[in-house]
């Protein structure tokens, strides 16, 4: 009997169509290939943001978010600055960072530096200086005396960068754009590169008011760890990082 049902199930599985297998996704494009209109980087930009964490079901806002961007007169390059100010469990910090890119293609220039700055906000005592400069195949950290070097790749964007870039993409929905490598200047280290996806058009409901915008997420290999909400260039509504802190965009000044 046994061998009766065991035939029967062969012969259904044979007889059974296969079932069709969604086709792997396109290879991305990589970012620093794409002709990106990169007009609104000629003039002084900002946004700002409430940063929050999640708790529960619920969102609290631990402090702010402030993005800025100037071009440099005379010269093709763009000035980016991120401060955020956090105050959790007693204690207020502030992280200034700031860095030039090129105008072009908003990748660090060979030969600059990313100034990163950490201090508590009850005074003036600076807890961190840490300069990372950036020259001919190399990537230097340095923090005091003391200096780390990385080889440096071509192709290497700034998480700093990213805030902006990604408003910058086409939106054509399901479309792929990679980044090779990433320098994060808050651990002054370079990581894996990302692939950005682009999810199509969304709408978010801020109050009363609904927004129209398109979302890319952040994948790092079968991770999605980011959710980007954009409504325009240079216009980020919301940022959503391993589903636990969150960027919301506040009104313009």
């Amino acid at each position: 009997m046994r061998h009766a049902t065991f035939a029967v199930a062969v012969l259904l599985a044979c007889a059974w169509p296969a079932r069709a297998q969604d086709p792997p996704p396109p290879e991305p494009t990589p970012v620093d290939t794409l002709t990106l209109d990169l007009a609104p980087l000629a003039k002084a930009t900002a946004m700002r943001f409430a940063y929050q964490r999640k708790s529960g079901d619920a969102w609290s806002t631990l402090g702010s978010f402030r993005l800025t961007s100037a071009p440099i007169e005379g010269k093709a390059e763009v000035e980016l600055t991120d401060v955020l100010a956090v105050e959790a469990n007693g204690r207020r910090m502030a992280i200034h960072i700031t860095q030039r890119c090129a105008l072009s293609n908003l990748l660090p220039l060979l030969g600059g530096t990313i100034q990163f700055r950490s201090r508590s906000a009850e005074g003036s005592e600076m807890a961190e200086d840490v300069t990372l400069e950036v020259t001919d195949g190399k990537f230097i950290a340095r923090k005091g005396e003391g200096a780390r070097e990385a080889p440096w790749e071509a192709g290497t964007s700034s998480d700093m960068a990213l805030f902006r870039l990604v408003t910058l993409l086409p939106t054509t929905p399901d479309a792929r754009y990679s980044v090779a490598h990433v320098l994060e200047a808050e651990d002054a280290r370079i990581r894996h590169g990302c692939t950005f996806v682009c999810r199509g058009p969304e709408k978010l409901t801020r109050g009363e008011a609904s927004i129209d915008v398109t979302r890319f997420d952040m994948v790092r290999g079968p991770r999605t760890v980011g959710e980007y909400y954009t409504s325009g260039p240079l216009r980020l509504e919301r940022v959503v990082m391993d589903g636990e802190k969150r960027l919301e965009r506040e009104p313009d000044e």
